[in-house]
């Protein structure tokens, strides 16, 4: 939905200052995502250029913004050399805006496949190992259960429940925290 008290609202009201306001952003996001990219992976302009099969000049004219216009064909020999996806899409201003206001630097990061692979690797294998982690432990008047979260491979939850013993009521008090690879011995 539209965000009414955008400072862009009235401007976006002139369909001239909507289509100059989606060039602008295309031109300024895409060239500064694959710079922030490279950068990222620690390559220089000329590796880029090999990976994609470019001239290293021509990804010195991307990286620019305004300086070149890119076409598909580009964009994805540049997703193939990061071998990350590419997706364009028509969206409502408002996620346009939206993008634009609450911007963030680290959106322009993006895992390669062979990263996310390897996320998801270890994530399994944490979660192999937490699900044959369950405790009950009686403290004084009350049982304190952690067990891991039904959800704990989506969301990365394990629960503490404290309860009053023999109590057919609800949990008194429950917390939940996320865990990450150093909370978690590998069995």
């Amino acid at each position: 939905m539209l965000n009414i008290n955008s400072r862009l609202i009235e401007e976006m009201k002139d369909k001239e200052y909507r289509d100059g306001y989606v060039a602008a952003h295309i031109a300024l996001c895409l060239p500064n995502q694959i710079r922030s990219l490279r950068i990222s992976r620690k390559k220089t302009q000329g590796e880029l250029a090999e990976l994609a099969g470019m001239a290293q000049p021509r990804i010195s004219e991307m990286e620019k913004p305004g300086e070149r216009k890119l076409n598909l064909e580009t964009l994805q020999r540049i997703a193939s050399a990061f071998d990350v996806g590419l997706e364009v899409r028509f969206v409502p201003f408002s996620q346009l805006i939206d993008d634009t206001e609450g911007f963030d630097p680290d959106a322009y990061s993006v895992k390669s496949f062979d990263e996310e692979v390897a996320e998801a690797e270890r994530a399994t294998r944490i979660a192999d190992s937490v699900e044959r982690f369950n405790m009950e432990r009686v403290v004084g008047d009350n049982v304190t259960t952690i067990s891991v979260s039904p959800l704990w491979k989506e969301y990365n939850q394990i629960v503490i429940t404290t309860m009053p013993l023999l109590t057919p009521t609800p949990p008194a008090e429950e917390v939940s925290f996320e865990t990450t690879s150093e909370d978690v011995a590998y069995a």
